[in-house]
């Protein structure tokens, strides 16, 4: 999951709290709403993680995101 910006209420404490259940949440590391997150990597709960994108990467990490949902969806539709 990419986000512009990951607000959370109580800051870096609620970050443990957290279940990834193997997801990634990466936050664009050049909006300042998120420089509580001092541009870190965190482990979440059950796998996954928090880590920045810088901006210019991100756009192409979503579109790669996306294509590869793509095709999953594709070949899961011919039953492969």
């Amino acid at each position: 999951m990419y986000v512009h910006s990951l607000q959370l209420a109580r800051g870096l404490d609620q970050i443990g709290g957290i279940s990834g259940d193997g997801m990634n949440i990466y936050y664009d590391i050049n909006n300042p709403a998120n420089s509580y997150l001092g541009g870190g990597s965190y482990a979440l709960g059950s796998g996954g993680s928090i880590a920045p994108v810088p901006e210019p990467y991100l756009a192409l990490w979503a579109a790669m995101g996306m294509a590869g949902l793509a095709m999953r969806r594709r070949l899961r539709g011919r039953g492969d």
